[in-house]
């Protein structure tokens, strides 16, 4: 197995990448792989992407634009609509890498890219499997449940005074991820994204507790699980933490039940939801839910087997379309 560093041209940004090499001859299976809301690369997704690559595919992992090592402007500003759409960049980059066979291309995210890899297969074909680890899929739901609803109308007088300070030419005002102690407003102060991103200046020394409060904005407003149905016949596996209060876990069963059912009636048996009980606090961000990259290795494997081999994935899952498979994270 190699790592190298890549910049990978994209319209508007050049993307940060490490580019992990199988051992053997290709052409690879290959997959994209980026982190959650406002997290970079270093922050654990090495561990993810080793074991891929030990399992023989080629892996681009990429740090989103305006974060890490990534070029955009402005920085600190995650705009989920653009970080999809850099999936399919990516994916156009691999279908010129002489290492990969270009018919066996998959996409994974976790979080905010869980949403993301939702989103770009249910609109990109080349895209041949997908695994979403405890997706955000419904900006609207999660702002429900964790903002009162006497704090949302002056949240989004906010955001409005905040479009027409942009408007003008002013420099976008930030807010803090976590809590910085200086008693300001943060995104999350839940005690598991506070253990996560309180490790951001240990693994990545340049990564920055906060994002423009245009991100924020466009959070409440990103919909992925919205098209979830149109990604069948594409193979999917999504990973859910059973004790879930970042990415509710009955929110993302839901949207995954939708998925299903339109699998039912396609090519049953091609998807698989695995519901990882006991998964809770830091783990479900951090080094935890690495315990779920061998299930999604294999999902990923059989849905891009060999040329001239038909697809797995129904063995893979071994149960019929909107099963969901449940193990002890322990």
């Amino acid at each position: 197995m190699k790592r190298s560093d890549h910049s990978i041209p994209v319209p508007g940004a050049t993307l940060g990448a490490w580019w992990y090499l199988p051992e053997g001859p290709g052409p690879h299976p290959a997959i994209v792989m980026a982190h959650g809301f406002a997290a970079v690369k270093e922050m654990y997704l090495d561990r993810f992407a080793e074991r891929f690559a030990r399992a023989g595919f080629a892996v681009a992992v990429f740090d989103h634009r305006g974060f890490g090592a990534s070029g955009g402007e402005p920085r600190q500003e995650a705009d989920p609509v653009l970080q999809a759409r850099d999936y399919r960049h990516v994916v156009t980059w691999l279908c010129a890498q002489p290492e990969v066979d270009r018919a066996r291309i998959g996409i994974w995210g976790t979080s905010y890219s869980g949403g993301h890899v939702l989103q770009a297969a249910a609109v990109d074909r080349r895209v041949r499997c997908v695994v979403a680890q405890v997706p955000m899929v419904s900006g609207h739901a999660q702002t429900q449940r964790r903002v009162h609803p006497g704090r949302l109308r002056s949240m989004h007088a906010l955001f409005d005074e905040e479009r027409e300070r942009l408007a003008v030419g002013q420099e976008p005002r930030l807010r803090a991820i976590i809590p910085a102690g200086d008693g300001g407003a943060a995104v999350y102060d839940a005690p598991e994204a506070v253990a996560f991103y309180s490790q951001g200046p240990v693994l990545a020394p340049g990564w920055r507790n906060e994002v423009t409060l245009s991100t924020v904005a466009h959070s409440i407003e990103y919909e992925p699980g919205a098209q979830v149905e149109y990604i069948s016949p594409t193979p999917l596996l999504m990973i859910v933490a059973s004790e879930d209060t970042i990415t509710p876990t009955d929110l993302a069963l839901a949207t995954y039940q939708r998925a299903g059912a339109q699998e039912a009636g396609a090519a049953a048996g091609r998807s698989f939801c695995a519901l990882c009980a006991g998964l809770r606090g830091r783990q479900r961000r951090g080094p935890g839910l690495v315990r779920a990259a061998p299930a999604a290795a294999r999902l990923t494997r059989a849905a891009l087997p060999a040329r001239g081999q038909r697809s797995r994935s129904r063995c893979c899952a071994g149960r019929s379309a909107g099963a969901t498979g449940i193990w002890n994270s322990g």
